[in-house]
């Protein structure tokens, strides 16, 4: 008995297994179509439109300067030799012609002394040979070199004569002194900065622009300057000066601004950094720049709605203008450009229009 039982459970487990399958099918089978998964409907997105406008823009060109003495320079002599006197010290106010160092003479009096024995000698020689050539001793050509080197020797006499004049160093113009760069018994050469010299006139900006900045700066323009020191006491400056041609080996044009406010331009030091901005009113086609999306440098896009449908457009970028943007593409003015919403946006995506901006 126990054996005979035991062998007819598996065809009762194969049965019951096949039962069930075959009641999941018909289930299955069953299932109504209004089960189904019904699809998400497509989202619809609120937008803002707005039109390209053309018209004057607030453009600024900006540009990083240096604050100048309007007038200064680094005195020299013009011959070498040893310095025997110094006369000013750092920070000396002067006056015009003001003598201010000296070399020692020995070597350009004597070299001065020399030129004109030359001379003397060569006025002999130009006699006595226009004698000879009036008794017929020598021919025309021998006083003509005579008197060439008459010519010669006046020359290194005038030569003499202004290198002796320069061995004394002069003040230019009223001013101050800031630098002294030399002391008694040094060995100058020609040409080697001695002392340097601010005119005390007032301090200029001078900045370089690129040609296409330049040619939007005009003389009596205003301008603001902020010192990288004191960022925070920005002051107006006017342009005073814009260069005719371009800086060798800089490849930009020098501009040069003067403080409206005199005791600003007297009161700052030479060297100072500055931060120039000039504004000036511009033709453009811009947008607002909360219609712009995706930028990469002059790259960007826009979405324009047609048809309840937003449109991904590229555009290039002139220029970004506090909350406007400067556009080289040509955009048509009836086109309906997303202002705001832009950043939900995707190609073809459906839109609801809210209002203009």
């Amino acid at each position: 008995m126990s054996s005979s039982a035991t062998n007819s459970r598996p065809p009762l487990t194969a049965a019951f297994v096949a039962v069930s399958l075959a009641l999941s099918l018909l289930s299955g089978c069953d299932r109504s179509p209004a089960m189904a998964a019904e699809p998400a409907a497509e989202p619809v997105i609120p937008v803002t439109l707005t039109h390209a406008l053309s018209g004057p823009l607030k453009r600024h060109v900006r540009a990083a300067g240096v604050l100048r003495e309007r007038r200064e320079s680094d005195l020299s002599f013009k011959v070498p030799g040893v310095v025997s006197r110094v006369l000013v010290e750092d920070g000396a106010r002067v006056r015009r012609g003001q003598l201010l160092a000296v070399l020692d003479p020995t070597e350009v009096e004597a070299g001065a002394a020399q030129a004109q024995e030359a001379y003397s000698k060569a006025e002999r020689d130009v006699e006595r040979a226009r004698q000879l050539h009036e008794g017929k001793g020598i021919p025309k050509s021998s006083l003509d070199d005579a008197e060439s080197a008459l010519v010669m020797a006046r020359a290194s006499v005038s030569t003499a004569s202004f290198n002796l004049k320069h061995a004394q160093l002069l003040a230019p113009d009223d001013g101050v002194i800031d630098v002294r760069m030399v002391e008694v018994g040094e060995v100058v050469a020609p040409g080697r900065p001695v002392l340097h010299f601010k005119s005390g006139l007032g301090s200029v900006v001078k900045v370089g622009l690129i040609d296409r900045d330049v040619l939007s700066v005009k003389p009596g323009q205003l301008a603001e300057v902020a010192l990288d020191a004191r960022p925070a006491v920005p002051f107006s400056a006017r342009v005073t000066r814009v260069a005719s041609s371009i800086s060798p080996g800089l490849g930009t044009f020098e501009v040069e601004l003067t403080p409206v406010d005199r005791q600003v331009s007297l009161s700052l030091p030479s060297g100072l950094s500055a931060k120039v901005t000039f504004a000036h009113d511009e033709p453009a086609l811009s947008l607002p720049l909360s219609s712009v999306v995706d930028g990469d440098g002059e790259q960007a896009f826009i979405y324009v709605v047609e048809n309840a449908r937003a449109k991904r457009v590229p555009i290039e970028i002139d220029a970004i203008e506090g909350e406007r943007v400067a556009l080289r593409t040509k955009l048509a003015s009836e086109l309906n450009v997303v202002a705001l919403g832009a950043g939900e946006l995707r190609d073809g995506a459906r839109v609801r229009v809210g209002g203009e901006q």
